[in-house]
C-alpha cells in the first residue's frame, strides 16, 4: 500500500497535532513498506505519549531500524534529538516530527539532513475529532503554520478521523469530506483516508473511492489505553 503512497520519494514526512494519530499512521506506513533497507526516525521531541518505541521490538523483527533519542533505560518522556548523519545508507525513511511549530522550528536547523532536496514528501494527519483540526478554518491556520515553520510545502493530507475503538463509519466520512474540501481549497492531494479495521468495515465506506481507503492496524493502542465502557 505504501508503494502507491511514496510514489519516486525517499523520505516521508508525518506531521499532524496530538491526538490525530500520526504515530499509528506512520507505523502502518513502515510495516507496509516493501523497501529492502528501511528506518523509522521518531523525532516528536514535543508529545512523547504516543511513540513508536511501544513496538521497537515488533519493528526490529521486521529489520526496521528504529532511531530515536530516548534515554536508553527510561521511558520515552526525555526525548532528544539523535544522530541524524546516516539517513543515506536506507532505501526508504520514515519520519515522525510531531505536531505542532515548536517541534517544527527547533528541527528546522537540521534540515540540510532531514530533509534531501527533492527526496521528501511531507504528509499532514488529519483528525477532525480533535478541537484543533474540527473546523476548515482549524485545518488550513494549521496547515499554513506548520509550511511556515517548516519552509516546504506539505505535499499531501491524510484523513484520520477516529474516536479510538468508539470509531464510526459516520466519523470516518465526516472526515473524508471535510478533508477533501481542504484538499480542494488548498490543491493539496488527498493521499488517503485510514480506517480501523478492527471496529470499521469497508463495506460502509462506499461513499469515499476505494482506491484512497486506508485499512489501519492498530499498533500501539494498548488495552489501558482503551475508552472506559
Amino acid at each position: 500500500m505504501s508503494e502507491k503512497i511514496i510514489n519516486d520519494k525517499s523520505v516521508t514526512v508525518i506531521l499532524g497535532h496530538y491526538g490525530s494519530g500520526k504515530s499509528e499512521v506512520i507505523s502502518n506506513l513502515v510495516l507496509d513498506s516493501n523497501a529492502n533497507k528501511k528506518a523509522l526516525y521518531d523525532l516528536d521531541i514535543i508529545n512523547p505519549y504516543f511513540r513508536n518505541n511501544l513496538i521497537e521490538e515488533k519493528l526490529e523483527k521486521y529489520g526496521i531500524d528504529y532511531i530515536s533519542g530516548s534515554v536508553e533505560g527510561l521511558n520515552s518522556d526525555l526525548p532528544s534529538i539523535p544522530n541524524l548523519s546516516n539517513l543515506d545508507q536506507y532505501d526508504e525513511v520514515f519520519i515522525d516530527l510531531g505536531g505542532n511549530e515548536v517541534g517544527v522550528k527547533v528541527l528546522v536547523g537540521y534540515k540540510d539532513q532531514l530533509f534531501p532536496k527533492d527526496k521528501c514528501n511531507f504528509y499532514i494527519v488529519i483528525n477532525t475529532n480533535r478541537p484543533e483540526t474540527s473546523s476548515e478554518l482549524g485545518i488550513k491556520y494549521y496547515i499554513r503554520t506548520i509550511e511556515k515553520y517548516l519552509k516546504e510545502k506539505i505535499t499531501g493530507l491524510i484523513s484520520n478521523t477516529h474516536l479510538l475503538e468508539e470509531t464510526t463509519s459516520d466519523d470516518i466520512i465526516k472526515g473524508y469530506k471535510i478533508t477533501k474540501q481542504i484538499s480542494k481549497e488548498l490543491k493539496i492531494p488527498l493521499i488517503f483516508v485510514t480506517y480501523p479495521e478492527e471496529y470499521v468495515k469497508k463495506e460502509s465506506l462506499i461513499e469515499i473511492e476505494d482506491n484512497i481507503l486506508y485499512p489501519l492496524k492498530l499498533n500501539l493502542r494498548k488495552s489501558w489505553m482503551s475508552v472506559p465502557k
